[in-house]
């Protein structure tokens, strides 16, 4: 195209492949040379800051590639002052599997439901991470992105499945204005029948879940969660983040009462409530 005056040969463009010479892959390597080039720079330039995550590329790119990416941000951080986590998510293309993320050297990942129904439609979900998301196994950190998940979406009780499975849930809020006009059929998961744009800042979904976000920040900040787990197994709701013996957090989906098992430790002795719920 016209903006590439080195003329690098990287012809396929349109989508990251495992079979084609494209952007984000080793299949060019006069491209990865100047992309290395690139990620020396950033590292150079933000390595004396303490508040930093790296994220390799946002939906794209190959397996290889960012493992590739993640490995080399990793190995020139080394001879840096400080290190900072280096993160995977799933990509729209080419296809990829939520394991790719956990096999990988990454610190965090940003997974997808699965298998993606873009990827395979029709498709019945082994992993729904956007009603019943599987608790974290401790081998990442997670950082539930509501982008990979639904585009545009997310719920309050989402929020709090999340957090008590052991997930970091965070939220794209709008990105509006942009230029162009999208329809429902470009876009179904931004547009919706009638034209009704989910990407506005005042979407009636999106205050509540915002709310809800902030709550369980606060909660959060009142917590040792370096020392707590998912702990399903500890609660009826099957929602339930733990350290026995000292602090449990278990939400109740639909409500009603709950029984907890506090035979893992002497109990805690305090217990309080947070209701989940839009209002002050």
């Amino acid at each position: 195209g016209p903006n590439n005056i080195q003329g690098l040969a990287a012809p396929h463009t349109n989508a990251d492949s495992n079979e084609k010479p494209t952007l984000h892959s080793l299949k060019v390597p006069e491209v990865r040379k100047r992309q290395e080039a690139y990620v020396r720079k950033v590292v150079d330039t933000v390595n004396g800051f303490d508040n930093v995550l790296y994220e390799i590329i946002n939906e794209g790119g190959t397996v290889e590639w960012q493992n590739h990416m993640i490995r080399f941000v990793k190995d020139y951080e080394r001879t840096k002052p400080r290190q900072h986590p280096v993160g995977f998510t799933h990509a729209v293309s080419p296809k990829m599997w939520n394991e790719d993320l956990f096999a990988s050297p990454a610190d965090w990942v940003s997974p997808a439901k699965q298998p993606a129904d873009w990827e395979y439609p029709g498709s019945t979900f082994l992993e729904h991470y956007e009603e019943d998301p599987p608790a974290n196994d401790g081998r990442k950190v997670i950082l539930l992105d509501t982008d990979h998940l639904w585009g545009h979406g997310g719920t309050p009780q989402w929020v709090w499945k999340a957090f008590t499975r052991g997930h970091n849930p965070i939220f794209m809020d709008s990105w509006a204005p942009i230029a162009g006009t999208i329809s429902a059929k470009d876009a179904p998961w931004m547009v919706l029948k009638g034209g009704i744009q989910k990407n506005t800042a005042d979407y009636p979904d999106w205050a509540p879940v915002r709310e809800q976000m902030g709550r369980v920040a606060r909660l959060a900040a009142r917590l040792n969660l370096a020392a707590m787990t998912p702990g399903g197994h500890l609660s009826s709701s099957r929602y339930c983040l733990a350290q026995p013996g000292h602090a449990y957090v278990v939400y109740l989906p639909a409500g009603g009462r709950v029984t907890l098992d506090l035979r893992g430790g002497p109990g805690a002795d305090r217990a309080g409530g947070v209701l989940p719920r839009p209002g002050p």
